[in-house]
């Protein structure tokens, strides 16, 4: 389970950096290094939604035990 939460965390990471570097360079005309940066952070902050919101739901389903 722990692999697959791991798996998961690294494919939101890459679809929200990608997007929000596409979307920055696009539709904002940012520079590239602008760009990765904003997108760096942006998909770190979505990986880490992931997890907390991941580890919450598991923490819920051992009370129900």
């Amino acid at each position: 389970m722990e692999l697959f939460r791991s798996f998961m965390g690294i494919i939101i990471f890459a679809l929200f950096a990608l997007t929000s570097f596409f979307i920055g360079q696009m539709l904002f005309g940012l520079t590239d290094g602008i760009s990765v940066l904003i997108a760096i952070v942006i998909g770190i902050g979505a990986e880490v939604t992931y997890r907390r919101l991941s580890n919450k739901r598991n923490d819920q389903n051992k009370d129900s035990y």
